[in-house]
């Protein structure tokens, strides 16, 4: 018999807490409940370079042109973006303990990438791991936020494309920071 497929986020916040260092995924599961999970930067690293690549698959029609297509798409992403507040988890829930993802599985196809966290390093217990789907546009909304995360934390800017530094409305804001 298969395993059933891990539980679905429905929508999540994207922060970076200081005193820890890491990435922050206040999760709301789409089957009720919440999650938080915990990203460090050296994961975070590589799965910025992989979703990029998916992004280049995706976009990029001629390479002489890629960063200009790239560049027309992050845009168009980012005006489509939801201008409402921010979501918010109860606090009691968002600031909870949380668990830290040690790795994430990939799929993907042609409009869809599917994102599986992990935290599979505990040989006592059975594996925890949460998935979360996303589109060519919502990826980029995504990595736009990501990207101010990196600056907020001072974390090296080397992974970023121009075309995301330099998309429109770059520069950090209390409610695109934490809006996906």
């Amino acid at each position: 018999m298969p395993d059933s497929p891990p539980p679905e986020i429905q929508w999540f916040n994207t922060h970076y807490i200081p005193p820890e260092d890491r990435l922050r995924l206040a999760c709301a599961l789409a089957a009720g409940g919440t999650e938080t999970l915990w990203l460090t930067q050296r994961l975070a690293n590589a799965l910025v370079k992989k979703l990029l690549e998916w992004l280049d698959k995706q976009t990029v029609q001629d390479r002489r042109f890629g960063d200009v297509d790239h560049r027309v798409a992050q845009k168009s992403a980012l005006a489509k973006a939801p201008k409402q507040a921010p979501r918010q988890l109860p606090e009691a829930e968002s600031e909870g303990a949380g668990w830290l993802v040690r790795s994430v599985g990939i799929n993907s196809g042609k409009n869809l990438i599917i994102l599986t966290f992990k935290d599979d390093a505990a040989k006592d217990r059975a594996e925890r791991a949460l998935r979360l789907r996303f589109n060519p546009q919502h990826l980029r909304q995504w990595l736009n936020v990501l990207s101010k995360q990196y600056r907020r934390a001072g974390w090296p800017g080397d992974v970023w494309p121009d075309w995301i530094i330099e998309a429109p409305g770059h520069q950090p804001s209390v409610t695109s920071d934490m809006l996906h």
